[in-house]
């Protein structure tokens, strides 16, 4: 009896170790509960859904503040809405399963209105022509642009500053105070002109500005003086353009002489050269000198270029030659000068120009040849100023659109002012069409 107790006792025994295993096999495993998201933001009265990726089902949603955000849940989908009209505020929903497993959504609501601009394309059909748009955010703001070749931007309180340079297209981004972004498309597409200074007007620019900051203006091995003009009229000593009493080019004699050269002096006259050719009247001209103190031979360190061809030089006097040139000084108030020169009206150019250009660098006779009328390499070395009379509006200074490190505007002014040098608005009818020297 004993035994067969023992044998049915373990019989039962197992039956009940058996069944206990398989109904442990069917049991669910228990699993972390996740969403799609942890963080979201929503406009106001914005609605969005977060999606249930893992859980143990029978999910229940609680909002830390349902003035500012409610929720709800249908299956695996949790519905998100904002509820406060406030600027900013925030809250976190609690998301739980059926084990008690939790996961949070941090929710972030913003009611500000979105950044915008009065307009979000802008053409500009003069070079230099102005335009301002209003912004409409939250100040400070931030502003930046694609390509600074072609205009200046600049924000003043809520208002967007552009001034154009030069043609070309660029995108200007504003970002303001909280981190909001838009963007003003800008097209510049002005004619080509030239500025009639006839003996009314003349300019100067100043790169004393530029010495404080970079010395090596004032003691330049090379430089190069590009100017495109067409004059009228001759006068004796009319200026071409350049730094009186260091390094200037300039007309010579009156009408009434029978020869008419280009005239290079410096340095108190201490040097003087004259091209051996006369320049003529009514036709454009381009007019290039080059200073190269690298070399001896004065014949070489002085290159004169008319219409791309070399003049040879006919030296007058050569008492001292340029060592280095220094272009922020002049016996003019150091100011560099293209169309009057010493305050004296007399000097004054008779004409129209086009275009002036300053280097620091020798520029090869090619290279001034190929680049006459347009200026066709992208990144010309050594471009220190570069004035295009082609403001084709009135206008009070030629934007400096040399594209590099310094910009120095030529400012206007009257010629018949007494030697002023208060800047001067040039009308619109003083800018006549652009024309181009004729091929040699």
């Amino acid at each position: 009896m004993i035994r067969k107790f023992t044998y049915t006792g373990m019989f039962i025994s197992l039956i009940y170790l058996f069944c206990g295993c398989a109904k442990k096999d069917k049991v669910t495993p228990v699993v972390d509960l996740t969403l799609d998201a942890t963080t979201i933001y929503l406009d106001a009265n914005g609605t969005t859904d977060v999606h249930i990726t893992s859980g143990n089902g029978d999910y229940t949603v609680v909002s830390s503040n349902s003035e500012v955000v409610q929720a709800t849940v249908s299956g695996d989908m949790i519905t998100v809405e904002a509820k406060t009209t406030a600027e900013a505020a925030e809250a976190v929903i609690i998301v739980t399963d059926a084990q008690f497993k939790r996961a949070v959504v941090n929710v972030q609501i913003s009611n500000l209105a979105p950044l915008r601009v009065d307009e979000t394309a802008l053409t500009f059909h003069t070079m230099q022509q102005q335009g301002k748009i209003a912004i409409h955010g939250y100040a400070p703001y931030q502003v930046s642009m694609d390509n600074e070749l072609i205009a200046n931007v600049k924000i003043k309180q809520d208002t967007l500053f552009i001034t154009g340079k030069r043609n070309g297209s660029a995108t200007i981004q504003i970002e303001d105070a909280k981190g909001r972004q838009t963007a003003v498309a800008l097209t510049i597409d002005g004619p080509e002109y030239a500025l009639n200074l006839s003996d009314q007007y003349f300019g100067y620019a100043n790169f004393r500005d530029i010495a404080v900051v970079d010395a090596s203006v004032k003691s330049c091995k090379q430089v190069t003086f590009e100017l495109v003009c067409k004059l009228n009229g001759y006068r004796g000593l009319q200026t071409f353009m350049g730094l009186e009493g260091n390094l200037i080019i300039r007309g010579k004699n009156d009408d009434y002489r029978d020869t008419h050269p280009i005239q290079i002096a410096g340095l108190g006259d201490k040097v003087m050269l004259e091209s051996t050719h006369s320049f003529n009247l009514n036709e454009w001209m381009s007019i290039a000198l080059v200073v190269d103190c690298n070399e001896q031979d004065i014949g070489s360190k002085y290159k004169l270029y008319i219409n791309g061809v070399q003049d040879e030089l006919v030296v007058q006097r050569q008492e001292q030659t340029h060592s280095t040139v220094n272009l922020a000084s002049s016996n003019d108030g150091d100011r560099f000068e293209i169309g009057r020169a010493f305050g004296q009206d007399w000097r004054v150019l008779r004409g129209m120009v086009s275009e002036a250009r300053v280097w620091t660098v020798a520029r090869t006779a090619q290279q001034i040849k190929e680049n006459i009328c347009v200026l066709a390499e992208e990144k010309p070395n050594g471009l220190l100023a570069r004035w295009d009379f082609s403001a084709g509006m009135e206008t009070n200074y030629i934007q400096d659109s040399n594209g590099g490190q310094y910009e120095t505007n030529l400012i206007l002014a009257n010629a018949k002012h007494n030697g002023s040098y208060t800047p001067t608005m040039v009308p619109l009818d003083a800018f006549v069409a652009k024309g181009c020297p004729a091929s040699n």
